[in-house]
């Protein structure tokens, strides 16, 4: 394949021909016939490439981009040159040396041909020609078009050749150096060897920096979780700091609860005189609207009381502990997960925090961290808003937090 013009005649040799009726055109250059029917360019000694021999169409009028695939391709190439559509399917059409070559081969220069360029492209991909496309400034949306069109490959003028010779011959399905020929049972051999030796180094020296990795690690993670304990703590004690009143207290402490835990049921019980606890909030998830009190009621009675001894925070993910912390009463909770803690200052509770859902979603290690920042920071702060309600009162008739509020009718009449 190697015919320039219209000349169907192989050339004499030792004769260098141009395209006729263009001589000293740009863009064009001499071809030197090595046989006859087949042309080639470059210098005829330059030994064979990877590759084989190449037949390659260039569709352009750029030197410059015809240097570039001439060098890319190497000496033992075919290549051939067209300015024009017509031209390009003519002679991809009319390959005389396709018995000969095993890749035809076509370049097709974008910035010379413009939108027919990938017109051309669609047309000799459609008849079974390896069409690659360049540019000087690919975009997006060329190569997208591109490929639609039929093409291998895209790729920008300003490659290097090294570079230009791998997409073109990616595009052909051809080998890529050396690295991919078989080797030899002992090239094989050496490189099992090899294999094996860096495999063995890199076990010594895994083992070798193990305890530092892992004490690296592990002082991370420590660093992590106190971080997050310090970010929770101002967060929260930012939130709450300004607030006085009791309900709008534990509103703001379940909302902050929820925005980290996600949904989930949950209760705030405070103690009353008698040394039950009483309803203070409570945030309902999933369980039924007409049976959600007389739950949380039963809950306040019998289970919110069992966290009081703990000074720690309780974490149940199975029935069984559960049912050994609450006991009967732990069928009321269903196949819940439960979190219980005892909000405490000065030694003494001042809330019983509650949070259940379906163990399918567990509650993590990190909101547990969280929970027990929250609970020391909510402590205080509900021991600070006691103080103030009750500073004009000696401490033994505070009450508790949990009592219901006296009827101003009784205390006139025990006046």
């Amino acid at each position: 394949m190697a015919r320039v013009g219209n000349s169907s005649e192989p050339r004499p040799p030792h004769q260098p021909q141009t395209r006729p009726g263009a001589h000293a055109a740009p863009g064009w250059f001499e071809l030197k016939p090595m046989r006859p029917g087949i042309e080639r360019v470059g210098n005829a000694a330059q030994p064979a490439d990877d590759a084989g021999a190449l037949s390659v169409l260039i569709v352009t009028d750029s030197p410059r981009v015809v240097s570039a695939i001439r060098r890319a391709v190497g000496g033992s190439a075919l290549c051939m040159l067209a300015r024009t559509p017509n031209e390009a399917m003519a002679m991809a059409l009319a390959n005389p040396g396709a018995d000969d070559l095993p890749v035809g081969l076509v370049v097709i220069d974008h910035d010379a041909l413009g939108s027919a360029a990938l017109e051309l492209a669609e047309r000799l991909s459609a008849d079974g020609s390896i069409v690659t496309l360049t540019a000087r400034r690919p975009t997006r949306m060329m190569a997208r078009r591109a490929r639609r069109s039929g093409c291998r490959a895209v790729f920008a003028h300003g490659l290097r050749v090294l570079e230009i010779r791998e997409r073109l011959l990616r595009a052909a399905d051809c080998p890529i150096g050396r690295a991919r020929r078989p080797r030899g049972p002992r090239g094989l051999r050496r490189l099992d060897r090899l294999c094996r030796r860096d495999h063995a180094l890199r076990d010594d020296t895994a083992r070798q920096q193990a305890p530092d990795c892992t004490d690296l690690v592990h002082a991370t993670r420590e660093c992590m979780a106190n971080m997050n304990q310090v970010t929770t703590t101002n967060e929260f004690t930012s939130l709450i700091r300004h607030e006085l009143d009791i309900e709008q207290l534990l509103r703001s402490t379940l909302e902050f609860v929820l925005a980290r835990s996600g949904p989930t049921n949950a209760a705030v019980f405070l103690p009353t005189t008698s040394g039950d606890y009483s309803l203070g909030a409570y945030v309902n998830y999933d369980c039924p609207k007409e049976t959600v009190d007389i739950l949380l009621d039963h809950i306040a009675n019998t289970v919110a009381p069992k966290f009081e001894p703990s000074e720690k925070l309780m974490n149940f993910t199975t029935d069984e502990s559960l049912r050994r912390f609450i006991g009967e009463d732990a069928a009321w909770l269903g196949d819940s997960g439960v979190v219980g803690f005892a909000c405490r200052h000065e030694g003494e509770v001042l809330a019983i925090v509650m949070l259940f859902r379906d163990r399918a979603s567990p509650f993590g290690p990190l909101l547990l961290d969280q929970l027990r920042m929250i609970g020391e920071v909510f402590a205080a702060q509900l021991a600070r808003v006691i103080h103030i309600h009750h500073r004009h009162l000696p401490k033994e008739k505070w009450g508790c937090i949990g009592d219901p509020p006296k009827d101003d009718a009784d205390d006139d009449l025990a006046a």
